[in-house]
């Protein structure tokens, strides 16, 4: 017997018994939706079906919503529950049950009898499919099989599209192993900032970026070219990816890679995170206020490293709407200044508006201002 339809029926936990004529490299390529002739078109295909796919593929769970079309509901039909493994087939009876099918008339339907205006169904509920990481459903109904397979009335069950787009804090509860550290205190205010147009950046202390592709309960992350990592030695290296299973619930991102190593994100709701990197003075209207060569070094907590030609602070930054007001924690004159500035000793709390366009930051206090460039950007 074929090893692929020894494990899926396995997988499924198939109660009927699979034929054997289906020898290693001898199993045909079937296709469910293959048309017959000649058509029969009973009715108008306007349903719509909806899908959720949650989990990991060590543990997936695959549900969908089925709306029948309206020309439909209160006719007598048939619906049908279909699982794609490596090539095989098989279809869900009502009891739950999983029987091959090696090609002409379809197995007992899921559902038979008066349709009804929906469905919900459940398809898998928590199962592995780690051995079948490309394993497909699909859902699909009709007056009768003709009927579904002429008229379009299937369709593959996906997920809607998933947005994780947002600012991303790495959470405790990751496995440092996941990046090839030793520890968490290695990945320290670790962040991501994800758009909703595929790309997202990594804005710290030696900063990165990329693109990413989401499919299914998978995304694959790649690292884009910056100029940033060739000053970063034993960081990424680009054009490398990560591919990993994802879950997202209740604001939490959870990556976990083919070693079921995981790496846990909490979303983050304060604009703090978006501020996070090594800014940059590039343009400035006020010397005293802004003067040039400033930097500042700001990471996911709020803390501070700021460096302006007669000082250093270090402090703490909070930010409320477009205001950002940071305390001076703690000051050193760089010489030949014998003493920092009254808005640079130690207690000195100084707010400023501010404006952050992609990669350039505005701070303006008053009628001064001055325009930073994120480094690496």
């Amino acid at each position: 017997m074929d090893v692929k339809t020894i494990v899926a029926a396995g997988l499924l936990s198939l109660l009927l018994a699979l034929p054997c004529a289906a020898e290693a490299g001898s199993a045909p390529v079937l296709n469910p939706f293959s048309s017959t002739a000649p058509a029969n078109r009973f009715s108008a295909a306007n349903f719509t079906l909806t899908g959720t796919m949650s989990g990991t593929l060590a543990s997936q769970t695959v549900a969908a919503t089925l709306q029948v079309a309206p020309a439909d509901v209160g006719t007598k039909g048939v619906i049908y529950v279909m699982a794609k493994l490596a090539n095989l087939w098989f279809f869900k009876e009502a009891n739950g049950a999983w029987s091959n099918w090696s090609g002409g008339a379809f197995p007992a339907a899921y559902f038979q009898g008066v349709l009804a205006s929906s469905y919900d169904i459940q398809i898998v509920d928590k199962l592995d499919f780690s051995s079948f990481p490309d394993a497909e459903f699909y859902v699909g109904y009709g007056l009768d099989q003709a009927d579904m397979v002429n008229n379009g009335k299937y369709q593959k069950v996906s997920s809607p599209s998933v947005s994780l787009a947002g600012t991303w804090l790495l959470s405790p509860a990751t496995d440092p192993a996941f990046f090839g550290a030793k520890s968490l205190s290695d990945l320290a205010n670790l962040s991501l900032v994800v758009d909703a147009n595929g790309t997202w950046t990594y804005p710290g202390f030696c900063p990165f970026n990329g693109t990413y592709a989401v499919s299914g309960n998978q995304v694959t992350l790649t690292i884009g070219s910056s100029a940033a990592l060739a000053y970063c030695p034993g960081g990424p290296t680009s054009g490398a990816s990560i591919s990993a299973s994802y879950t997202l619930a209740n604001d939490v991102l959870t990556l976990t890679n083919a070693a079921g190593v995981s790496a846990v994100f909490q979303k983050s709701t304060s604009p703090i995170a978006t501020l996070v990197g090594v800014w940059f003075l590039t343009s400035s209207n006020d010397a005293l206020t802004f003067p040039a060569g400033s930097m500042i070094a700001l990471d996911a907590s709020g803390e501070y490293f700021n460096i302006e030609p007669n000082c250093v602070t270090l402090g703490n930054l909070s930010v409320s709407g477009t205001s950002a007001s940071y305390t001076v924690l703690y000051s050193v004159p760089l010489p030949p200044a014998t003493t920092c500035g009254a808005q640079q000793q130690m207690g000195s709390v100084v707010t400023m508006q501010y404006n952050l366009t992609g990669n350039t930051l505005t701070l303006q206090q008053g009628g001064s201002s001055g325009v930073f460039q994120r480094w690496g950007f």
